[in-house]
């Protein structure tokens, strides 16, 4: 099952909930929290959208395993905890580059 063994760097396909925690989007995910993390606990996601937003960082082409059928972003100004079943499928996996990127634009958001 792939919610047993969830990487950071890892997109992940998931029922990605809204803001109001009733309704959710099926969307691509970044898993941003680091392994350890991730074996005793819910992992932390990042969403990936097809519309540049302020604050989103480009990642089509960092995939160093799988595709994204689009132009994808990051968007580092949210974030969510994501209970393992709702994970999907496994899409592929960002350079450790480009993952280490997206944690430092989402902590900017918190200075």
């Amino acid at each position: 099952m792939i919610a047993d063994n969830v990487e950071q760097g890892e997109v992940l396909l998931l029922r990605f909930l809204y803001s109001n925690m009733v309704d959710y989007k099926i969307r691509p995910a970044l898993v941003i929290s680091n392994n350890g993390f991730n074996k005793m606990h819910d992992a932390w996601f990042c969403p990936i959208t097809s519309k540049k937003v302020p604050q989103s960082i480009p990642i089509a082409s960092s995939l160093a395993e799988g595709k994204l059928e689009r132009e994808s972003f990051a968007n580092t100004s949210h974030i969510a905890t994501v209970e393992r079943d709702l994970i999907l499928k496994r899409i592929g996996k960002l350079s450790k580059e480009k993952t280490r990127e997206i944690i430092a634009g989402i902590m900017q958001n918190m200075e």
